[in-house]
């Protein structure tokens, strides 16, 4: 063994005898995913502020010039019986500095009725507005409902919100035609 590789040796043990054990095995990897960990928590918390996976929808639709921005432009009741009557929400927002006068809806069919319209939405607020769904006492079970209803507005920008409403009719367990 040469004079330096020695010295290499003893220096590796010198400094190996005055570090602690728990301070041996740190490396770059640990200290890597601490430093991933750190990251990812503060762009979660980033989110959450602004808002969740509403704050993303309601970026999206902005870029797509809409200033009136809903909850999510598609809801589902599920499931429901014949003759069965659901409510479904919708949250509305204001995005912009006016106000903004919700006249009116135009839907697919005539089971499905707003039951708050019309409404002005104030500048900045938001609102649910509900739905009734009457599923037909004549639907066939297992029928999947696909409604479309489109808002209409007094806003320039934005005179129409197109929403969707979906769901499947199905008879109630123990009921006579459920067992065919």
């Amino acid at each position: 063994m040469s004079y330096r590789e020695a010295q290499a040796v003893e220096t590796q043990q010198v400094v190996h005898q005055d570090v602690p054990a728990h301070h041996r095995i740190w490396t770059p990897i640990p200290s890597g995913i601490i430093l991933i960990a750190f990251g990812s928590s503060f762009v979660i918390m980033a989110f959450w502020a602004m808002g969740g996976i509403g704050a993303i929808q309601r970026a999206y639709a902005s870029m797509r010039g809409a200033t009136l921005f809903v909850d999510s432009p598609t809801k589902s009741f599920g499931v429901a019986a014949p003759g069965d009557v659901v409510v479904v929400s919708f949250k509305l927002t204001n995005g912009t500095q006016n106000p903004v006068r919700i006249v009116g809806c135009e839907a697919m069919c005539g089971c499905t009725t707003a039951d708050d319209l019309p409404f002005l939405l104030a500048p900045n607020e938001s609102r649910d507005l509900s739905f009734s769904v009457h599923c037909p006492p004549e639907a066939r079970p297992g029928v999947s409902l696909d409604l479309s209803i489109t808002l209409l507005t007094n806003s320039s920008e934005q005179p129409r919100i197109p929403l969707c409403v979906r769901g499947e009719v199905r008879n109630r367990a123990g009921s006579a035609d459920s067992a065919s």
